[in-house]
């Protein structure tokens, strides 16, 4: 039996409530030579009778239950290892896949043999499947690069990874990451070969009350502020105190008694300043960086308790030579909740 072009990989929990949903979308996929590998990790619900039921319409469904629940990250490494294709597409048990992705994900991945994954732009949508906001678009290999210091340059739920990198480097997830454990992946899979965002919206993101995101909400954002530090500080002339106080300010808009705000930015500038000057090889690659350290630096500021005339001068400073493609995408990153 030949192996699939793509595995989509999903690991799922006591996923009753959005479960039928994200089969149905998995199988709607235009492109068909895929399998679908679900680590069912230990549900009490009804969510082994819905796999039991799409695997027996769906051959090219396997289900593996775990015989307690070990975590998400612990699943998806099983899955890993169980998985046969070229590619793993990521999806989560809530989430959506839209029709195209697969044929559009593994057209670039083909193109792009220095790609190592791909991800996608996203919409956002409730519990009842009404769209909330759409995610920003196309991330260039360079762009993702960078953005991957600050915070996960796409969402899980869109990658496509190829498989030979993870075999060639012996490449897993940090199970000591339950939470935020995508972006430690993108981390150490930009160390051996390229990333990119599609700018096509592939993938549909399901916010409700029980999301991780939701539920474990302290927990990842100090899993991402951990990371964050660590990139900053291996990959930037920052110290590692320096390179928490950027993290903890652009994840949760908290600032260290020992830097101001202005400080904090212009770490963030002398780590842009840094890294751009080792991007020689690709100048029209970087020509967007300054919109996406504002745009970093934005989502840092909305969140933070800084006073009205500390967010203006912040405001100004950061539109001080930072290049904006439209007054509209000003007001897409955050300007307008901050005056």
């Amino acid at each position: 039996m030949s192996s699939p072009l793509v595995t989509i990989l999903m690991a799922v929990h006591n996923g009753a409530r959005f479960l039928p949903a994200a089969l149905e979308s998995v199988a709607s996929q235009t492109m068909r030579d895929f399998e679908l590998l679900v680590i069912d990790d230990g549900s009490t619900d009804a969510t082994a009778d819905m796999l039991a039921a799409h695997a027996a319409n769906h051959p090219g469904t396997r289900v593996y239950p775990n015989e307690r629940n070990i975590g998400l990250t612990a699943s998806l490494n099983r899955g890993l290892g169980l998985a046969r294709s070229k590619y793993i597409a990521r999806l989560d048990a809530d989430d959506l896949a839209m029709p195209e992705r697969l044929a559009r994900q593994t057209e670039f991945l083909d193109a792009n043999p220095d790609h190592v994954f791909v991800g996608s732009r996203e919409k956002v949508v409730d519990a009842s499947g009404r769209s909330v906001r759409r995610g920003r678009g196309a991330l260039t290999s360079a762009e993702t690069a960078y953005l991957a210091n600050f915070t996960p340059p796409i969402v899980h739920s869109s990658a496509m990874i190829r498989r030979s990198a993870l075999l060639d480097h012996d490449l897993r997830y940090d199970e000591q990451f339950v939470t935020a454990q995508d972006f430690d992946f993108w981390q150490r899979l930009l160390r051996i070969g390229k990333g990119a965002r599609l700018g096509d919206t592939l993938v549909a993101l399901r916010q409700h009350d029980t999301s991780v995101s939701r539920v474990r909400r302290t927990a990842q954002e100090q899993n991402a502020i951990a990371i964050a530090q660590r990139s900053l500080a291996e990959n930037g002339a920052l110290s590692d105190e320096g390179a928490q106080a950027v993290a903890r300010f652009v994840t949760v808009g908290e600032l260290d008694r020992r830097y101001s705000a202005g400080k904090v930015m212009d770490l963030v500038f002398d780590f842009e300043a840094g890294w751009i000057s080792q991007q020689r090889d690709a100048p029209t690659e970087i020509s967007r960086i300054p919109s996406l350290t504002a745009g970093i630096l934005l989502k840092g500021m909305s969140r933070a308790t800084l006073g009205y005339t500390d967010r203006l001068k912040m405001a100004g400073e950061l539109m001080r030579g930072r290049f904006f493609s439209s007054s509209k995408e000003l007001v897409s990153i955050g300007l307008r909740r901050l005056i």
